[in-house]
């Protein structure tokens, strides 16, 4: 590697012997040191242009350079193009240096009675929808090779739990919110207690009114009590503890037996009505 000294004895120039020479001199002396030890790039474009601006000077450089300056100093016209080339030259290395875009702003937080928002707390539960039970599908499929998907379906509400199925298969529509389940079995809760369960081939469960019917034969069993009632088809309603059935209505109980065609109950079958 090259390296150009310059010397920073305080001389005049031979045909001015001007005191501003002399600290024009120091000046850009101390400018190309500056710039030749933050890079060497920057040393290089300053030394040309400390030997064509200030003339007469001693460099300790290689001969051609000083033959170089001496015909230089000889021809203004020349001296004053170069300047013109290196200023455009460093013009030029400045605008294609590479440009540093500015910082994205940080969104301001959001008011609410001009306070900011609280963020919720990590792991903290997420809010439920009001009026709308949470819907949990678990699909997994047992080992072996005849293997079955199972469906398992789980509603809950402010109150707790308000019915846990399995299904041997299920189609859901998540924008309706409405399920076909086959081979279908129900736990159903009331006021978070578990009361009864329910069987049957074929259920439409509509998760946004919360509305099971079961059809194909179903059977419901109270939990608390000796009763069963078979019907084609039941109706259960989660948000007002009812279920409808209709189609060869049979209730079973220690009291005896009813049949029927329609039949109004609560979900523990405390409470029945048969038509």
């Amino acid at each position: 590697m090259v390296s150009t000294r310059f010397d920073t004895t305080h001389r005049s120039h031979p045909s001015t012997g001007s005191g501003c020479s002399e600290r024009a001199h120091l000046a850009l002396t101390v400018l190309c040191c500056r710039r030749t030890e933050q890079s060497v790039p920057g040393g290089l474009l300053c030394a040309p242009l400390y030997i064509v601006v200030h003339f007469g000077w001693r460099v300790r450089c290689p001969a051609p350079v000083r033959e170089w300056c001496m015909r230089s100093n000889c021809c203004p016209a020349f001296r004053w193009c170069l300047l013109v080339a290196l200023c455009a030259s460093l013009a030029f290395a400045a605008g294609c240096a590479r440009r540093h875009d500015a910082a994205p702003e940080k969104p301001r937080p959001l008011l609410v009675d001009g306070k900011p928002t609280p963020k919720p707390a990590a792991g903290a539960p997420k809010k439920e929808h009001a009026g709308r039970p949470n819907i949990k599908v678990e699909l997994y499929t047992p080992e072996g090779n005849a293997a079955r998907h199972s469906v398992t379906i789980k509603w809950a509400a402010k109150d707790g739990t308000k019915m846990t199925c399995s299904a041997k298969s299920a189609d859901f529509n998540e924008v309706t919110q409405i399920g076909t389940l086959v081979d279908f079995s129900a736990q159903l809760y009331e006021n978070g207690k578990l009361t009864a369960s329910v069987r049957a081939p074929r259920a439409m469960a509509d998760a946004a009114n919360r509305i099971v019917v079961a059809s194909g034969g179903v059977v419901l069993k109270s939990l608390e009590r000796a009763t069963v009632v078979r019907a084609e088809w039941i109706k259960w309603n989660a948000g007002s503890d009812q279920v409808v059935g209709n189609g060869g209505v049979c209730v079973e109980s220690t009291n005896g037996s009813l049949q029927g065609t329609r039949i109004v109950a609560d979900t523990a079958l405390k409470t029945i009505k048969v038509e």
